[in-house]
């Protein structure tokens, strides 16, 4: 599997399966860009700058401060975070597992996730037992619930199997995620089925250019354009007013379907 690739070790009781960890987005299909010193064109450097000393700062003469307070700091040196720090190689270890149809996990999950990553099995010497965990867990309907020691850092995930191959996917507390929901006005009847109405109209299946962004694309034959030293005009974005009137807006929405031409009746002979 292609991309950036750290090794780690798997484990669930006294199973232990060497895998990789590939992040699942593809980071090189993104367009970005460099900050350049506008006389040379090359990348600049950001300089360090204390604002309370007026001076520039050099890398060694920086620490790590953790905010107590608005505008104190405690500093923790860089042997105290060590001394905390996971002491050992990557490391991924199940605890136990969940039903993949966890309420509790599926929101966990979709808010809670960070990145995800691809754990292929280091070498096919283990392929065998990595493909027994896998469709056991598959066959259980389970998630796994992990431990990730991985760069330095200790993370709660989950782990899944999808195509047969495990994902990792880091986790948070309930109270590391921004509480949702909202006070909502009644909905009228009327207002309801004409809504259902035009959802219908606009539903479809889901198509692998939906999942393209138009930007992104705007960006690159930017890009392109100025390669080839072509002139490149920006596609027209209007800006919509907010809706007032729902359902007005509602049946502007609604396709307009072709009128069937109409056909002469002619009169049976007698």
């Amino acid at each position: 599997m292609e991309g950036k690739r750290l090794n780690a070790t798997l484990t669930f009781g006294m199973v232990v399966i060497p895998v990789g960890v590939v992040p699942v987005l593809d980071s090189t299909d993104r367009t970005s860009f460099k900050r350049l010193h506008k006389v040379c064109e090359q990348p600049v450097k950001q300089p360090l700058y204390c604002p309370v000393c007026e001076t520039g700062v050099e890398t060694a003469d920086v620490v790590s401060g953790f905010e107590y307070a608005k505008g104190q700091f405690l500093v923790i040196t860089d042997e105290e975070k060590a001394s905390v720090a996971p002491n050992r190689s990557p490391m991924i270890e199940i605890a136990k597992f969940v039903d993949d149809r966890s309420t509790a996990l599926d929101e966990a999950v979709r808010l809670g996730s960070d990145k995800s990553y691809w754990l292929p099995p280091q070498n096919e010497h283990v392929l065998h037992p990595y493909t027994v965990l896998a469709h056991g867990m598959v066959s259980a309907g389970v998630i796994g619930i992990a431990k990730a020691t991985v760069w330095s850092r200790q993370w709660p995930v989950c782990i899944e199997v999808i195509d047969g191959m495990f994902v990792l996917t880091q986790l948070h507390p309930a109270s590391a995620v921004r509480a949702g929901g909202l006070d909502t006005p009644d909905v009228k009847a009327n207002e309801g089925s004409m809504a259902r109405a035009v959802i219908a109209e606009f539903t479809g299946t889901l198509e692998p250019n939906d999942l393209v962004s138009d930007a992104d694309n705007a960006l690159r034959d930017l890009v392109q354009a100025k390669l080839k030293g072509e002139q490149f005009t920006a596609p027209e974005v209007a800006t919509p007013e907010p809706t007032m009137d729902i359902m007005d807006a509602l049946k502007a929405s609604m396709p307009k379907k072709a009128s069937k031409p109409k056909t002469k009746r002619t009169k049976a002979a007698v």
